[in-house]
């Protein structure tokens, strides 16, 4: 509108170039000092009504704690279904009395079952050498001679990833007789097996309900705001403010509190798991990237307090012209 305000002006008055530049500064610095003023106003309702906000940002916080709690969870049952074939893993060590011939037959005989997807043979040079990654070589100097037997590594196929079927098979290789011990981390399989439907289910349902809660509470508060300068409001309508001008203030304020509220509830939540992940490594390793459900949710608040305070505002402006009329 300024703009086209500002080309009638240069085409009646035929105004130099110096002077159409000047009018064009004025009109932006004009605009400029707008929207300061109403970033001003915006964040002068946190002063004045300290004392309905601030509950209003303490329950943001908490809900955003929430938040980036079950997105973490989401996030880290995700990783954990992504390490799910390391659990279907079943590791056979050989008797030292099997010959080469031996080793070669039962490799043959495991390849025909259905179950299993890959397998790897593991010499006792080959051991030696991934114990020594891991651990000290002088651990093996201490004992002479090389004291590890030669393995099966034993990858199951996919469609077999049931607890049953891994206890079913660590069975049937031990009573084979082919090998001294057999091992595969069934406790973890079976823990899994319980919980992966839960390790979805809740955190969605915990983040839609706090979202709907936050929604509410902002909209909430951003009314209250809104009743209490009601006053300010019906003078900028009387005057000819725009839409725009009365919005944005009351907009930014509850951007303004989901921003705030999030990004302290974030941090407390990423000090809080890595502290545990530090504790407990494979909570660690499930939680890699604590970084993305962090941002996540100081986005997803920020721009969910803006529509909530944008559609509390349409309603009061609606509701008011319902009562004008």
């Amino acid at each position: 509108f300024c703009k086209i305000l500002l080309l009638k002006s240069w085409k009646s008055n035929n105004l130099s170039l110096e002077k159409k530049i000047n009018s064009q500064e004025f009109i932006y610095s004009l605009f400029v000092s707008q929207i300061l003023y109403l970033i001003k106003e915006s964040f002068s309702g946190w002063k004045e009504h300290r004392m309905v906000l601030f509950p209003t940002l303490v329950t943001i916080f908490l809900c955003s704690a929430l938040l980036s709690a079950s997105l973490l969870t989401l996030r880290g049952g995700t990783r954990l279904l992504k390490m799910e074939g390391s659990f279907y893993t079943i590791d056979a060590f050989l008797k030292d009395s099997i010959s080469n011939a031996e080793i070669s037959e039962i490799q043959k005989n495991l390849k025909t079952e259905k179950w299993l997807d890959s397998l790897e043979f593991i010499s006792q040079e080959e051991a030696t050498k991934i114990f020594k990654n891991h651990f000290s070589a002088e651990m093996l100097e201490m004992v002479g001679e090389n004291p590890l037997p030669a393995s099966f590594k034993l990858h199951m196929n996919e469609r077999y990833w049931v607890p049953s079927y891994l206890e079913e098979w660590l069975g049937i290789l031990e009573r084979s007789g082919n090998f001294d011990a057999v091992q595969a981390p069934l406790t973890w399989a079976r823990t899994l097996a319980e919980w992966k439907t839960r390790l979805f289910f809740w955190p969605i349902l915990g983040i839609i309900l706090l979202l709907f809660t936050l929604s509410l509470i902002i909209g909430n508060a951003v009314r209250l705001s809104l009743y209490s300068r009601k006053v300010l409001v019906e003078n900028m309508k009387y005057t000819g403010a725009s839409r725009f001008f009365i919005e944005f203030p009351f907009v930014l304020e509850g951007m303004g509190l989901g921003f705030v509220g999030s990004l302290l509830a974030s941090l407390l939540t990423i000090t809080l798991f890595s502290s545990l992940g530090n504790h407990f490594p494979l909570l660690g390793s499930a939680l890699e990237g604590k970084l993305l459900p962090v941002i996540v949710t100081v986005i997803s608040v920020s721009f969910l307090s803006a529509f909530a305070s944008l559609r509390a505002v349409l309603k009061f402006l609606a509701l008011e012209r319902g009562v004008s009329s």
